[in-house]
C-alpha cells in the first residue's frame, strides 16, 4: 500500500505572490527617459500572518482615505484607488499617478465585517481577524 502525503496548502503561495509582484512591476508604463506616465501603478505591500489575524500594510502616499476602497471576502483582499496629479507642467517627474488596484490572496480566510483599517503618514494598515473556522488552536496531546 502506498502512503499518500497531503500537500501543504500554502506551498506555492509565496511563489505566486512573488511572480505577481514581478508582473506588476513589469507592466508599469515608463517612457524612454524614465518618467512615469499617468496610468496604473502598484503600491508596495507587506502581509503578516499570526494566530489571530492577518495584517496587510501598504504604502500609498499622497492619497486621502476617501480615495481608497478596500474589499475583503474569504481569503481575498482588494485595495483600489487613484492618485491624481496636482500639476501637468512639470518638466521631469518620477512620482506615480493614476489609478491602482491590488488583489491579494491571504494566507487564510478572514472575517471582513470585523476588519479595521488605519491610514497614517502614507501607510495603510488593514487588520483582518481570521474567521473562526481558520483560527489556529493549540491541541493538547493526552497521554494514556
Amino acid at each position: 500500500m502506498t502512503a499518500i502525503m497531503p500537500r501543504p496548502r500554502y506551498r506555492n503561495r509565496a511563489l505566486r505572490r512573488n511572480m505577481g509582484n514581478m508582473w506588476d512591476r513589469f507592466m508599469l508604463d515608463q517612457d524612454l527617459f524614465g518618467q512615469m506616465e499617468d496610468g496604473p501603478w502598484f503600491p508596495a505591500a507587506d502581509i503578516n500572518d499570526n494566530d489571530k489575524e492577518v495584517i496587510v500594510t501598504a504604502e500609498i502616499p499622497g492619497l486621502e482615505p476617501d480615495d481608497v476602497e478596500i474589499k475583503a471576502s474569504g481569503d481575498m483582499l482588494t485595495i483600489r484607488g487613484e492618485k491624481k496629479r496636482e500639476e501637468k507642467d512639470d518638466n521631469h517627474y518620477e512620482r506615480y499617478f493614476g489609478s491602482f488596484e491590488r488583489t491579494f490572496q491571504l494566507p487564510s480566510e478572514v472575517s471582513s465585517d470585523k476588519a479595521e483599517a488605519t491610514y497614517k503618514n502614507g501607510v495603510l494598515k488593514i487588520k483582518l481577524p481570521k474567521s473562526e473556522s481558520e483560527s489556529r488552536k493549540a491541541i493538547k496531546i493526552m497521554t494514556q
